[in-house]
C-alpha cells in the first residue's frame, strides 16, 4: 500500500495548522468582576512577608482562614517554630479578603500581588488541542482500513506521538485553568528580630551617625 506517506504528510501539515477559531475554556471562579465581563483569563499570584510572636500558632490560623474561603494549603514547612513557610491556593475571587485576614494575624513586612494574563496562551492551547483531536480521528480511521503491516505500523507510531502532544496540552489546560480559579499565595511568618545589649548599641550608634548627615 503506497498511499501511506502521503497521509503522513498530511497530517504532520494538518499538526501545523491553527484553527481560525476555537472555543475559550470557562474557568470558575472569575478572577475578577471586570476580567469576567471581558472574557479575560487572570491569574493572580501574591507573596505575603509577616511577622509574627508565635510563627506556628498563626500558621494553624491562617489554614483555617484558607480552608474557610475554600482553599487549601499546598504546602507548609516549619522552621524550628521561629518560621513557617507556606504556600496556599486560594479562590481568585477571595484572594484580597484572604490577604487582608492574614495580614490582621500579625505585622505585614512585604506584600505583593501579581497578575498576568493568560487569555491568548489557553485560546492557542485550545486550538491546537482541538487540531490535534482532529488527526487522532483521522489516524485511527486509516488504521481501522489498513491491511498491510508496514502501514499498521506507521499509523501506530504516528498515532502514539499524536496521542503524546494531546496529553500534554489537556495536562496543561489542566493548569492553567486551575491557576485561574486559584490563586497561589506565598506565605513567609516569622518572628520579629530581638536585638542583644550589643546590637542595640550598634544600632544607636548607627542611628547618631545618620542624624549627622541627615537631619530631616
Amino acid at each position: 500500500m503506497k498511499a501511506i506517506p502521503v497521509l503522513l504528510l498530511a497530517v504532520s501539515l494538518l499538526s501545523a495548522c491553527t484553527p481560525a477559531a476555537a472555543p475559550l475554556p470557562s474557568p470558575a471562579p472569575a478572577a475578577s468582576a471586570d476580567a469576567s465581563a471581558q472574557g479575560r483569563l487572570l491569574v493572580r499570584r501574591a507573596e505575603m512577608e509577616l511577622e509574627a510572636r508565635r510563627p506556628a500558632e498563626v500558621a494553624r490560623q491562617v489554614e483555617a482562614i484558607t480552608t474557610g474561603s475554600g482553599g487549601h494549603v499546598e504546602e507548609a514547612t516549619n522552621h524550628e517554630e521561629k518560621r513557617v513557610r507556606m504556600v496556599l491556593r486560594v479562590p481568585a475571587a477571595s484572594l484580597d479578603s484572604v490577604l487582608g485576614a492574614i495580614g490582621a494575624l500579625g505585622r505585614v513586612k512585604d506584600r505583593q500581588v501579581g497578575v498576568v494574563d493568560v487569555t491568548d496562551e489557553t485560546t492557542d492551547l485550545q486550538a491546537r488541542l482541538t487540531n490535534l483531536l482532529a488527526v487522532r480521528d483521522r489516524l485511527r480511521q486509516h488504521l481501522a482500513r489498513s491491511a498491510a503491516m508496514a502501514d499498521v505500523i506507521a499509523v501506530e507510531r504516528e498515532l502514539a506521538r499524536v496521542q503524546t502532544e494531546i496529553d500534554i496540552l489537556e495536562r496543561r489546560l489542566r493548569e492553567m485553568r486551575s491557576s485561574v480559579a486559584l490563586s497561589r499565595v506565598t506565605l513567609d511568618i516569622h518572628r520579629p528580630r530581638v536585638l542583644g545589649p550589643l546590637g542595640l548599641v550598634v544600632s544607636g550608634v548607627a542611628s547618631l551617625i545618620g542624624k549627622l548627615f541627615v537631619i530631616q
